[in-house]
């Protein structure tokens, strides 16, 4: 989360009761008294509670979509296969965060009603953002010799479902048999499409 101080600290605030109480219930009474300030002055850089809840969705998209690019730049001398696992540990990590986890797992299971539409929307965009990047490393991958399977969508689409895979793991506390899980369907995966199989 990033920006205006006061902003920042709603957001926060923010996280963290909607990952307790849900949406519904989380007031901005209790947004203000947990940021320490009166609810009148939330209005100065928010309308509502559902604006603060799609500023927190959207920060959220592009920190996630800015460090998954950051990944692929930070490793581009890497194999193909070092660049892809490593956006995969850490899109793993990067959701570990207490609250943070709690309010994802409270969005997908209860995404407020009035914001589905709008949620649905915004997970094609992002989703379309990192389809952009992921296809230009599998085409890598394809031309450098690392890969020997030639169908781009399906390397996409089998990689898409990996990290999704990332998100449902939210739900599981043990995060040594998460981390085993993933590094094992990873190198099935790798094994699969990779010129180097043994």
């Amino acid at each position: 989360m990033k920006g205006n101080l006061t902003v920042l600290k709603i957001q926060e605030a923010t996280i963290k009761l909607f990952a307790e109480n849900g949406y519904e219930k989380a007031t901005l009474t209790e947004i203000a008294k947990a940021v320490g300030i009166k609810k009148p002055s939330i209005y100065a850089h928010f309308e509502n509670k559902q604006e603060i809840f799609l500023s927190i969705i959207e920060e959220l998209s592009s920190v996630y979509v800015a460090k998954f690019k950051d990944e692929f730049e930070k490793y581009q001398t890497f194999t193909v296969e070092d660049q892809l696992y490593s956006v995969l540990e850490s899109t793993r990590l990067f959701f570990q965060h207490e609250d943070l986890g709690i309010f994802l797992k409270r969005m997908l299971l209860f995404p407020p009603k009035e914001l589905e539409g709008h949620l649905l929307k915004r997970y094609e965009e992002f989703e379309n953002q990192l389809l952009i990047v992921i296809r230009g490393i599998f085409e890598k991958g394809i031309l450098e010799g690392e890969i020997f399977h030639n169908e781009v969508d399906e390397l996409v689409d089998a990689y898409i479902h990996l990290l999704d895979s990332c998100f449902i793991q939210l739900f599981d506390p043990d995060d040594e048999l998460v981390k085993k899980r993933l590094k094992a369907t990873w190198c099935f995966f790798w094994r699969s499409i990779s010129t180097k199989r043994s």
